[in-house]
């Protein structure tokens, strides 16, 4: 008893990314990277930064060092700091924890390549400052392909382990340079533990039903989704598989809610 998923995008001013989502009643969620993207991202961190006044000049850490700024992006004190910060590379997600995110971090632990996450409330203001050249990248939501079908931006490579049917043209990440990534946003349909197994088997039944429909097909898919109903057993499997999955990536990148 699934739902559908949805997909992400890379963004970068005029280059972004956008995902593409499929699956058992879940619609499988892509991002989009570009491999010359990737060279770049790597080579940022060769470079060094000059320093105006030998006399306050000292060691560059060995790391990328990460700018804190505790306000609302888009505000003065925003601007400054990442002007000031432009040797390091930055991604934009519709928020911390979301599957953006989540699979930004992903992508930073498998390649090594070092990014800053800046989170925003959705992806609107998100991909207004990647339009605008305030961050490096985005990794966004299915909401982006229509602006890459309309040109103002450009898919690189969705998530999923397959070319997504919705954007047929755009190479996986996995093709693009990084084996074996695979993210995938999904939906589904809960129900309380002590629920009957009628009402489960119902429920079941009338969402893929419903998924099956071809003007439901058709709206999912304006809204970049792809349905495919599966099992409450698929689902559970589904589950498990998931939460082990980026328990290991939350941990690591030691990502926390506020």
């Amino acid at each position: 008893m699934r739902r559908a998923g949805k997909l992400l995008v890379f963004t970068r001013s005029t280059n972004r990314l956008s995902d593409c989502s499929s699956g058992e009643c879940r619609l499988k969620t892509a991002i989009i990277i570009d491999r010359r993207r990737l060279v770049a991202l790597a080579a940022t961190f060769a470079l060094a930064p000059t320093v105006s006044h030998p006399t306050f000049a000292q060691a560059w850490p060995t790391r990328p060092v990460r700018v804190v700024v505790p306000y609302a992006p888009g505000g003065s004190t925003d601007t400054v700091a990442r002007i000031t910060a432009d040797r390091l590379v930055t991604f934009a997600s519709p928020g911390v924890g979301t599957v953006p995110h989540l699979a930004g971090e992903l992508f930073k632990q498998i390649t090594g390549i070092e990014m800053t996450h800046v989170p925003y409330r959705g992806d609107a203001p998100a991909l207004a400052d990647t339009m605008a050249g305030r961050v490096d990248l985005q990794i966004g939501g299915s909401a982006m392909l229509e602006q890459i079908r309309s040109g103002q931006v450009r898919g690189l490579a969705v998530t999923t382990a397959k070319r997504s049917q919705l954007a047929p043209e755009l190479p996986t990440v996995a093709e693009a340079g990084v084996p074996d990534f695979d993210v995938t946003g999904w939906f589904a349909f809960f129900v309380p533990a002590r629920t009957s197994r009628e009402i489960v088997e119902k429920i079941h039944i009338d969402t893929v039903t419903a998924l099956s429909d071809p003007t439901v097909k058709a709206k999912l898919e304006n809204v970049g989704m792809v349905a495919i109903g599966s099992t409450p057993e698929e689902l559970a499997v589904l589950l498990k598989a998931e939460t082990e999955k980026w328990s290991a990536v939350i941990k690591e990148a030691n990502i926390a809610l506020d």
